[in-house]
């Protein structure tokens, strides 16, 4: 739970994520997934090459990790905050932190590569703002790279040089993993602007600096979180913090608790042996109605509900 002035603050519902929840519902397939990928490895990085052989097959998911994918063959339809776009071969698609998102496959077979990066790999080298594709505005990212870019040569290079290496026993293999994504980011750069480019705050100051506030979140259980002492932490005043969180991230830092609180919840009904009571409790909610009308908010369904979809899914 978030405080101001001592008061609680019920986050309203996060429309990027009701809208993707609600689309994956028109769907069909009633189920958006919440990620945790294990990057906990000297890359930091998830390169995955995956064959659809089904039209119509549609994932919805979200999660912290910056991804950005490629399509080999076929198309699909790729769905993000109420924006979507037909994409065919050598069309890519980027998605940034905690943004819902989501993907039919329109034409089989459909084969794509997909790299997902943790942010902090890309603060270790601040050469380039390699965060200016994930933090643009949906409907501006789509058609930054299209199989008609003279880029698309390179790309394709890179993205395969990025899945080779993430498969190589190799002892400098990670070195080789993140040299590629590095590639693969600079070759999308190329796409936007340059007019967006321009230099700004250094996105490793800024999270530098917000840092203490990522770590307060972790896990939100731990204690009550009050924005003044988060903002002090971060040595800031409440408004800098705010303006200095949403200009980092491109959510605010409320729309950033609540799917961290959003995902973490979800996880424990997934397990299917937690007691919502318990969640009630260990969540820090007034009771049970206090957490449905919350959840709901968030999911457009009930706690219940939204369990035995999970489970029969």
């Amino acid at each position: 739970m978030i405080y101001l002035d001592n008061e609680p603050i019920i986050v309203r519902g996060d429309q990027s994520l009701v809208r993707c929840m609600l689309m994956s519902i028109r769907c069909g397939s009633g189920n958006l997934r919440l990620y945790t990928f294990d990057l906990t490895d000297r890359a930091g990085v998830h390169v995955s090459r995956d064959r659809y052989t089904q039209a119509g097959e549609t994932e919805f998911d979200i999660h912290f990790e910056l991804e950005i994918g490629l399509i080999l063959e076929g198309s699909l339809e790729r769905f993000v905050d109420g924006d979507s776009r037909h994409l065919t071969r050598g069309d890519v698609w980027i998605h940034g932190p905690w943004e819902p998102h989501g993907m039919t496959v329109t034409d089989v077979p459909c084969e794509v590569i997909d790299i997902v990066v943790d942010p902090v790999v890309l603060l270790e080298d601040v050469s380039e703002d390699w965060f200016i594709p994930f933090f643009r505005k949906p409907d501006e990212r789509f058609p930054a790279i299209t199989a008609d870019n003279d880029i698309t040569g390179g790309l394709l290079t890179a993205f395969e040089r990025a899945h080779n290496s993430a498969r190589s026993d190799r002892p400098t293999a990670h070195r080789w993993v993140r040299h590629s994504v590095r590639e693969v980011l600079l070759c999308t750069l190329e796409a936007f602007p340059s007019d967006s480019k321009r230099p700004h705050l250094s996105r490793r100051a800024a999270y530098e600096r917000l840092r203490p506030a990522f770590e307060m979140i972790i896990d939100p259980r731990d204690q009550p979180l009050r924005l003044e002492s988060i903002a002090a932490n971060c040595g800031m005043s409440l408004q800098s913090f705010r303006r200095a969180f949403k200009d980092a991230t491109g959510i605010t830092f409320l729309q950033f608790e609540a799917r961290v609180r959003l995902r973490a919840i979800i996880q424990e009904l997934d397990a299917g042996h937690t007691p919502i009571k318990a969640i009630v409790d260990d969540w820090g909610f007034t009771d049970a109605s206090h957490f449905t009308r919350w959840f709901k908010r968030m999911t457009g369904k009930t706690p219940a509900v939204f369990r035995k979809l999970r489970t029969k899914n």
